[in-house]
């Protein structure tokens, strides 16, 4: 009877034993209460069981509590044995939990400022909104069409067919993370977020990485990175997903190395979203509902062996010859800024993301303040409404401000700051500092808290 149980539970997520205790048990006090369902039950436990119980009035309650109690010990013995393999329990620190994903979409508040900025930055908001949702790749689904901005730009190369289809995933990351966080209505089933869930599902391979359709000898393929998969799982997550892709998607992600983020095209980027995708599917909601204790510590382990080289690789080559600044996505100097803050934007979603590294970031930038705002590059005299608003938002995220004000020129750097922010909701639409803006800049605008 114990391995009949036992191979029925193994089927079912792991807290399903909870509920068939509670439901046994439950239903065993209420027949010993109200003896008027004996008979059916009797027949149920009979045609069911096999097991013919003698007319009683209490034999088929305290029947169901045993029955009860019996799941209640084979789920103990399961997971006891589990520990006792793993060593999980005695591993796991104590953890705060993480009921949501409220860690995705830090609000960033501004200093005090007048009702008529206020009034700007609300009315910028709703511009942003709606050109995040105009940005959405309709042969695709996925973000954006504003990267045709600065692809020639930055690259060097003409678009190609392919390029303009599929957008970026990090992209895409970066549109849904911002919707989600304005309230803006998205989910897996319709619309916006109906299109986003094709796009990411569709760049899923075989072995449950993700990425993006490039060319090949047979046509096209997907590219996976562990970047890519990252960013993905992390878009599901906001859009509620698949479990299955999800889940093949870890098993991807947990064949990581160090070596791996350091031949990735943007280093300082994939090492923090790898961190964040790993933390909070072991230690977030959806891991708790739908991992069991050993695929939870399978991720936690990785978690562990990544976490303080990949926190160290960051802050080590937060250094590069002519700059504070990280090596740029793709070695193209042109996107020093862009990378930079995109590094600082996830890194400071790490729970032990080093502050002086994020200040220090911060800092170098803010030199490149021109009067009215950041330009797109250091080799560019004209401010960009995009990276001024990029740098804005993250300097009033509370975790960057605080590391901020913790540097001697804190209070210039948040000055500077409150002036970009009031440049970009009085000069959206001026074609003249928009040349270089695109979605992956301006989309934090929408966590403005104003």
């Amino acid at each position: 009877m114990k391995e009949i149980l036992t191979g029925l539970i193994s089927v079912f997520k792991p807290d399903i034993t909870k509920w068939l205790v509670r439901i046994f048990v439950t239903s065993g006090i209420a027949l010993i209460a109200t003896p008027i369902w004996e008979p059916y039950a009797n027949a149920a436990i009979e045609n069911y069981l096999g097991i013919v119980i003698p007319p009683s009035t209490h034999y088929s309650g305290w029947f169901l509590v045993a029955l009860g109690l019996v799941v209640y010990y084979i789920g103990h013995l399961n997971r006891s044995s589990a520990v006792a393999q793993t060593g999980y329990e005695a591993a796991m620190p104590v953890q705060v939990p993480i009921s949501d994903l409220e860690i995705l979409f830090p609000s960033s508040i501004p200093n005090q400022t007048e009702p008529d900025t206020r009034k700007l930055i609300r009315s910028l908001k709703n511009e942003i909104e709606e050109y995040v949702c105009n940005d959405q790749i309709a042969a695709s689904g996925g973000w954006g069409n504003s990267q045709i901005e600065i692809f020639e730009y930055t690259s060097g190369e003409e678009p190609t067919a392919i390029d303009l289809r599929e957008g970026g995933i990090v992209s895409t990351f970066i549109a849904l993370r911002a919707l989600r966080a304005s309230g803006y209505p998205i989910n897996s089933y319709e619309g916006i977020g109906k299109d986003a869930l094709s796009y990411l599902l569709t760049r899923q391979n075989y072995q449950g990485g993700f990425g993006r359709f490039k060319k090949s000898r047979s046509g096209e393929e997907v590219s996976v990175s562990y970047r890519h998969t990252a960013l993905a799982l992390l878009s599901l997550l906001i859009l509620d997903g698949p479990s299955k892709n999800i889940k093949d998607g870890i098993g991807y992600l947990l064949k990581i190395n160090i070596s791996d983020i350091e031949s990735d095209a943007a280093p300082s980027i994939a090492a923090p979203i790898v961190l964040l995708a790993l933390h909070m599917l072991q230690a977030g909601e959806w891991g708790k509902s739908h991992l069991t204790e050993i695929e939870r510590h399978n991720v936690w382990n990785k978690l562990e062996e990544l976490r303080t080289p990949l926190l160290e690789h960051v802050e080590s080559s937060a250094k590069t010859p002519d700059s504070e600044l990280w090596v740029p996505y793709g070695n193209s100097e042109r996107m020093i800024f862009d990378s930079a803050l995109t590094t600082v934007d996830f890194l400071s979603l790490n729970p032990e993301a080093p502050p002086s590294v994020i200040s220090n970031a911060i800092l170098h930038i803010s030199k490149s303040f021109n009067g009215e705002g950041i330009p797109y590059d250091p080799s560019r005299k004209i401010a960009d409404i995009g990276c001024s608003l990029y740098f804005a938002t993250l300097c009033f995220r509370p975790i960057i401000k605080s590391a901020v004000e913790s540097n001697d020129q804190g209070a210039e750097v948040l000055q500077i700051a409150s002036s970009c922010l009031k440049f970009c909701a009085a000069n959206w639409g001026n074609p003249e500092y928009m040349v270089r803006t695109y979605l992956d800049t301006v989309a934090n605008g929408l966590m403005i808290n104003a």
